[in-house]
């Protein structure tokens, strides 16, 4: 009897080990970087919000303007700062490289 629950449970543990490979279709990253600056005077913008819409995950400027978030090709970023208007980037899906940067500027 023991002999068969020994038998079945490792039958299960294979099976659960096999779903989680996956269908073989992997995400690709992108860690993306920049830094948020004024369109008018070119001065940083400290603590801009910048929000991943297509996953809904986000971050936020540091004192400098400076940001970093992981995205994949083709996710759509929304840029907020207090008295300017939103404004969005598309991460180019033709991006040979895991990393990219940007200087995204904002308007009033």
């Amino acid at each position: 009897m023991a002999k068969y629950v020994f038998l079945v449970m490792s039958c299960m543990l294979l099976g659960f080990s096999g779903l989680s490979q996956g269908s073989g279709d992997s995400l690709r990253l992108i860690q993306l970087s920049g830094v948020v600056v004024s369109s008018d005077s070119l001065e940083q913008m400290p603590y801009a919000t910048i929000f991943d819409k297509t996953v809904a995950r986000g971050t936020i400027a540091d004192y400098f303007g400076f940001f970093s978030i992981v995205v994949e090709p083709g996710d759509t970023i929304l840029f907020r700062y207090y008295g300017h208007r939103e404004s969005s980037f598309i991460v180019p899906d033709s991006l040979s490289d895991d990393r990219y940067s940007i200087i995204h500027m904002m308007f009033k």
